[in-house]
């Protein structure tokens, strides 16, 4: 296994860099499923720290163009965006939930997130404020993801011992049912 990673970093050299940014910058675009499959090709190609550096700077980037694409939809349609009921309880809850919570709902994996991506610059909240609530969400993917990804790896090889993997993934899914919590508690449907 270690020589196949080894081959693909000598094969894939800057490209892997490029390709790393290029699919954390598509994330917020496409949604939830493939972000731990990144941060897994991340992580044994480039390590822990460069893996994840490359992996934030291109979601980074993903979550400027982002709200860029969603405001330039909005500009280019010059009238509001017609809103179906769903958005509009979401843009409710946009406005009057603190941001703590939307931050949480943004970050947890495993909850569909995309029309509450496409609501929140749609609601009128400012860049600076998008881009907090969107980062952090980023940070708590990283979190539960690194989560599910050492607990995995604890039962696959012998650098993590078991029981800190039966742990970790412990913490993953109270995560998950606490984060669900919060936002199913709003009835959003």
């Amino acid at each position: 296994m270690l020589e196949l990673i080894q081959y693909s970093i000598e094969f894939l050299d800057y490209y892997g860099y490029i390709l790393v940014i290029l699919f954390g910058m598509i994330h917020p675009f496409i949604g939830f499923p493939p972000h731990m499959l990144i941060l897994t090709a991340s992580i044994a190609l480039y390590g822990f720290v460069r893996g994840y550096l490359f992996l934030l700077l291109g979601n980074v980037i993903g979550i400027v163009l982002f709200y860029v694409f969603v405001v330039y939809l909005k500009k280019m349609r010059k009238t509001n965006i017609k809103q179906d009921s769903l958005i509009d309880k979401i843009s409710v809850w946009l406005r009057e939930e603190p941001t703590w919570k939307h931050l949480v709902v943004l970050g947890l994996p495993l909850i569909p997130t995309h029309p509450i991506k496409y609501a929140l610059p749609l609601s009128g909240v400012s860049f600076q404020k998008h881009m907090k609530i969107f980062i952090g969400g980023y940070l708590l993917l990283f979190v539960c993801d690194s989560l599910v990804y050492f607990g995995t790896l604890s039962f696959i090889t012998d650098l993590i011992p078991t029981h800190i993997g039966v742990i970790l993934i412990t913490i993953f899914v109270i995560v998950i049912y606490f984060g669900k919590y919060i936002f199913k508690k709003q009835e959003l449907t």
